[in-house]
C-alpha cells in the first residue's frame, strides 16, 4: 500500500524536529576570523570529571531543552579547549520554565561569594566560547558549588570567588541584607528581635519591656534529609559547650528522586556566646544522624545590633 503523500510530510516534519544540528561557531562582524584571542578576561576550563559527564550542565542550544542536547560528540570543543566568558545573564528555554510560578521554590539560592551575602535567581545561563569560536551555555541551577566542581582556570588552579563574579554577571545576583527587625508586642510587653532568614536560619529572641533583661534567643533552622529523619536533639558548639534543642516542627516532601524530610528546631544561645563569635561560628547538630552548620558573622552581628536596638526602645518607655 502505498503512503499518502500528506502522511509522509507530517513524519518527515516529524523526524525533522528531532534532529539537533549541534553547537555553532560564534558569528562575528570579522568574518573568517575568530574572534576568541580578542576578548577580554580569563579563560577557563573543564576540570576531568565534568569533561565525562558534561551534557549535565552544559548544553549549546538557547531554544531546545538541555534535557535533549545529551550527545556528547557535540560537546568535543568544550571538552578539549579552552573557554571565555561571552555573555552573561542569558535566558534560555529552560530559564523560561524556572520562571513559571510553580518553579518559585527552587528558583532563588542563597549564596556567599567575596565574603558577602547574595540571592541567586538561578533562572539564567551564562554564554561561553571556545578556542575555536564554538558556543556553549551553562546554567546556574548548581549554584556555586556546581561552578567550583566543573570549572578551573586555564592553568589548572581553582576558581576564586571573584572568577565565581566574572562567570555569573550581575543580572542573577542581588545583594541580601540582614538587617535584623524589631516589633513591639504590646500584649506580652516584650520587644521583638529578628534577622531575615539566610540559608533557611535566621536569629531570634526578645527583650523584656519591664526590666531590659533578654527573654531568649534562639537560632531557628530547618534541616533536610533524605528518606530517613535525623531526629536532631543535640547541638554542639567549636569549644565543647551543649546547647538545648527544641523541635519545632516538621514536614515531608515526594519526589520522583525520593522524600526529602525537614527538621524545624530552635537552638538555645546566649548574648556572650554570640558577642564572642560576631564573625560566624558553626554548631554540630546531631541524633540519629549529624549536620554541620555554619552561622555567618554578618546575621550575627545584625542580630545583636537589633538587641542593642531593642533595649534603647524599652529605655523611652520609662
Amino acid at each position: 500500500m502505498n503512503t499518502p503523500k500528506y502522511l509522509l510530510t507530517v513524519i518527515f516534519l516529524i523526524l525533522a524536529g528531532c534532529i539537533t544540528t549541534g553547537p555553532k561557531k560564534y558569528q562575528s562582524s570579522t568574518i573568517g576570523k575568530c574572534i576568541y584571542d580578542e576578548l577580554e578576561g580569563n579563560e577557563y576550563k573543564l576540570t576531568e570529571l565534568i569533561k565525562t559527564y558534561v551534557t549535565n550542565h552544559f548544553f549549546y542550544d538557547p531554544e531546545r531543552e538541555s534535557l535533549y542536547q545529551n550527545n556528547k560528540n557535540h560537546f568535543k570543543a568544550l571538552q578539549n579547549q579552552n573557554f571565555k566568558v561571552l555573555k552573561t545573564g542569558c535566558i534560555t528555554v529552560d530559564d523560561v520554565k524556572i520562571k513559571q510560578r510553580y518553579f518559585g521554590e527552587y528558583r532563588y539560592y542563597d549564596e556567599v561569594i567575596t565574603g558577602e551575602l547574595f540571592v541567586l535567581d538561578k533562572s539564567f545561563s551564562t554564554k561561553i566560547i571556545t578556542e575555536d569560536c564554538t558556543v556553549f551555555y551553562f546554567g546556574l541551577r548548581g549554584g556555586v558549588h556546581s561552578l567550583k566542581s566543573d570549572i578551573l582556570l586555564a592553568d589548572g588552579s581553582e576558581i576564586s570567588d571573584e572568577d565565581i563574579l566574572d562567570l555569573i554577571g550581575n543580572e542573577p545576583l542581588k545583594k541580601q541584607t540582614l538587617e535584623a527587625s524589631i516589633n513591639y508586642d504590646r500584649f506580652e510587653k516584650i520587644y521583638k528581635v529578628k534577622t531575615p532568614m539566610f540559608d533557611d536560619i535566621f536569629i531570634r529572641g526578645a527583650i523584656n519591656e519591664k526590666d531590659q533583661q533578654i527573654s531568649f534567643i534562639q537560632l531557628y533552622l530547618n534541616v533536610l534529609f533524605i528518606e530517613n529523619w535525623g531526629f536532631i536533639s543535640n547541638a554542639i558548639d567549636i569549644d565543647g559547650n551543649s546547647h538545648e534543642v527544641t523541635k519545632i516542627s516538621s514536614d515531608v516532601n515526594s519526589y520522583s528522586f525520593g522524600t526529602t524530610l525537614t527538621e524545624t528546631i530552635g537552638v538555645c544561645l546566649d548574648r556572650d556566646f554570640l558577642e564572642k563569635h560576631k564573625d560566624g561560628f558553626e554548631l554540630k547538630l546531631f541524633g540519629r544522624k549529624e549536620e554541620i552548620i555554619y552561622i555567618h558573622g554578618l546575621m550575627v552581628r545584625s542580630f545583636l545590633k537589633g538587641l542593642d536596638l531593642a533595649i534603647e526602645e524599652t529605655k523611652k518607655t520609662k
